[in-house]
């Protein structure tokens, strides 16, 4: 603290509280010029690529959920330099990015939100998945209720509570998919077996196929997932033929 002579304190007590003020505000005029603000599109990904490289649970957390990727990019209180999007009003359809001279420009959320996906993935080298979390509607209300709920920090945006559910979800689509594909090549093939049919024996050659195109389409989405090599024969026919028990996925 700066030393004030004895005379001041007892004669001029708002000297000291001057000088005070003076030097709380010098050192937070420290702390925001540390902070190396980046504009939209020149967000600095160097601490999450590395991660990326290395860590499958985060790979498969940022390809299956935009709102993980647009937190740990955009909303992450551990890199504030690269909060470079706002959306402060949810009822008009204005988003805002941060332009080269620190300032906000506004943009119709159809132009600017094709912009936001495309720099995302170019960034994470990625591509998302999942389509119907990726309208824009849904993605100006994302934006909008991160703007007021504020940032979290990556331990809270990484919790194993906050990257079990969306993932699971969207593996079982991908797998509705694939079984949708062998119901129609076999209708077409007018095979003897008809899937459909709860009372039909599911061929064992039949599930082992399954599973194959399960996985190859996974690899093809970019997901380093499997169907889980303990999961039942069994349980993997009866979900051929009902949709039921749910599969279990195990990370590659």
């Amino acid at each position: 603290m700066v030393p004030v002579p004895e005379s001041q304190e007892q004669h001029h007590p708002s000297i000291v509280q001057n000088i005070t003020n003076n030097i709380s505000q010098s050192v937070n005029v420290t702390n925001v010029i540390n902070i190396q603000v980046n504009t939209f599109t020149k967000e600095n990904m160097d601490y999450l690529v590395e991660r990326l490289q290395n860590d499958p649970v985060i790979r498969n957390a940022v390809v299956l959920d935009f709102g993980i990727a647009y937190d740990l990019i955009h909303n992450n209180s551990d890199h504030p330099e690269n909060q470079t999007i706002r959306k402060p009003v949810k009822k008009d359809d204005i988003i805002y990015v941060r332009n080269a001279d620190d300032n906000w420009d506004g943009h119709p959320s159809k132009t600017i939100i094709p912009r936001i996906k495309e720099n995302m993935e170019r960034k994470l080298n990625t591509r998302f998945t999942g389509e119907q979390l990726l309208s824009n509607k849904a993605i100006r209300e994302m934006i909008w209720q991160k703007s007021c709920s504020g940032t979290r920090n990556e331990e809270d945006i990484l919790k194993p509570s906050y990257l079990i559910g969306s993932p699971e979800d969207e593996l079982h689509r991908i797998a509705l998919e694939v079984l949708d594909k062998l119901y129609t090549k076999y209708e077409q093939d007018e095979t003897p077996i008809v899937l459909k049919n709860h009372n039909a024996i599911t061929h064992v050659s039949i599930c082992r196929e399954f599973k194959q195109n399960l996985n190859e389409a996974f690899v093809e989405a970019g997901l380093e997932y499997q169907l889980s090599p303990e999961m039942k024969a069994t349980n993997v026919s009866d979900f051929i033929r009902f949709q039921k028990p749910l599969l279990e996925f195990t990370v590659l």
